[in-house]
């Protein structure tokens, strides 16, 4: 068989519930283009992580990449901070941090500082860059809006600790629990959020501020530790396109490129056009194409019915413009997100892989009901990469 390269889209959020008449949005929206690709390849449902397991984005992305959550998965912390671009050494923990409002007695305001814009949000995190706590170094990487990531470095330290964040308004930050295991850093770490509140609760452009950018509440810890990369376990070179940073982080996490395209938001103004760009150049260098789409699951959160069946039209556009690529083609998703639950949940997700042989099911419309009908079943998201070296051509007969 001719080698061939494969161009992975993993839809966020994808699988959904009855919306309207009985049927899902997938069921009641127009997709020539996706209804074509089924029809030239095979087909079934997916449960990313399991069968009854509700998956977070991170951990069943792992895992349909090959890689076991169970093993290999280092936190949230981490995986943001690599999509943030920052370079993480061995051993390093890292968090997810929000710039949030808390009064004088550390009770949170508002999570999110107002929705602080960006640039001053980047300006007002300068004076908390850097900050060393009891031989520890504390580093915050502004992202975007309130959002961030805090990075400590040194010896002693673990990833088992708690959130500060306490993840609504009205209640204390929280002060990490103490054990034998984690003490050196459940200390600093409260000496540290005391020093930010210090520096912030100064700075001049929170003077006039009506919500005051004056804390850092931290959640998603994780120590970083360095994995088999994509291209040493599976022989393929691969790329990711994404627009946000957990996307790009598992990317670099597994030994991905992260290939950053204009107009890739990761909202649901994302420019789906320039990625299939990007995608159909990088199959030319690459042999896995990594195409994240992220705004089907915002909406889901939303519970935004119309606004999940126009990305669902402007996806099969942006798959139209896909259609003459040789490369095997995969659409799937991470989980679903039904608008009628606004959450992630555990239901199984259509996928479907194409431009290759296969058996005739009669397909007519790619969605989950008829996907149940399909070849491949319901399969488990750690046979999917196993099951495309096999179809682009990149396995050896087992045996004699």
């Amino acid at each position: 068989m001719e080698r061939r390269g494969i161009l992975f889209i993993m839809i966020d959020g994808m699988g959904s519930l009855p919306v309207r008449d009985g049927k899902t949005e997938w069921e009641i929206t127009k997709t020539p283009n996706l209804d074509a690709l089924a029809k030239r390849g095979v087909y079934g449902l997916m449960n990313p992580i399991g069968p009854g397991i509700t998956p977070g984005s991170d951990t069943s992305h792992l895992n349909i990449f090959g890689y076991d959550p169970h093993i290999y998965y280092p936190g949230r912390g981490p995986l943001e901070a690599l999509g943030a671009g920052i370079k993480l050494m061995e051993g390093d923990v890292a968090f997810r941090a929000n710039l949030a409002t808390v009064n004088r007695n550390m009770v949170v305001v508002d999570r999110r500082a107002g929705r602080i814009e960006s640039a001053d949000a980047a300006r007002i995190a300068k004076s908390i860059e850097r900050i060393e706590i009891d031989g520890l170094e504390f580093t915050f990487t502004h992202t975007v809006e309130h959002r961030g990531v805090v990075v400590v470095r040194g010896k002693g330290i673990t990833a088992s600790v708690g959130d500060t964040d306490p993840h609504e308004e009205g209640r204390e930050v929280v002060q990490p629990e103490i054990t034998a295991e984690n003490e050196r850093m459940a200390r600093a770490i409260g000496k540290y959020t005391i020093e930010v509140y210090k520096r912030l609760s100064k700075h001049k452009l929170n003077k006039g501020r009506k919500l005051p950018a004056n804390v850092v509440l931290l959640r998603g810890a994780g120590m970083y530790r360095e994995v088999e990369t994509f291209q040493k376990r599976f022989g393929m070179s691969a790329c990711c396109i994404a627009g946000g940073a957990l996307y790009k982080g598992i990317g670099r996490y597994i030994g991905m490129d992260v290939i950053n395209v204009k107009g890739a938001t990761a909202t649901f103004d994302t420019d789906l056009a320039a990625k299939a760009r990007a995608a159909l150049k990088c199959l030319e260098k690459y042999d896995f194409v990594f195409l994240h789409i992220k705004a089907m699951d915002s909406q889901g959160h939303d519970g935004n019915v119309e606004k999940r069946i126009e990305m669902i039209k402007r996806i099969d556009r942006m798959v139209g413009m896909l259609a003459d690529t040789k490369a095997v083609i995969v659409v799937t998703g991470d989980h679903s997100t039904p608008p009628t639950k606004r959450m992630h949940s555990f239901e199984p997700v259509p996928i479907l892989i194409s431009n290759v042989e296969a058996r005739g099911y009669g397909i007519n419309k790619f969605c989950e009901v008829e996907c149940a009908w399909g070849e491949l079943g319901t399969i488990n998201g750690s046979a999917v990469v196993p099951m495309l070296l096999a179809y682009a051509g990149r396995t050896e007969k087992y045996g004699t």
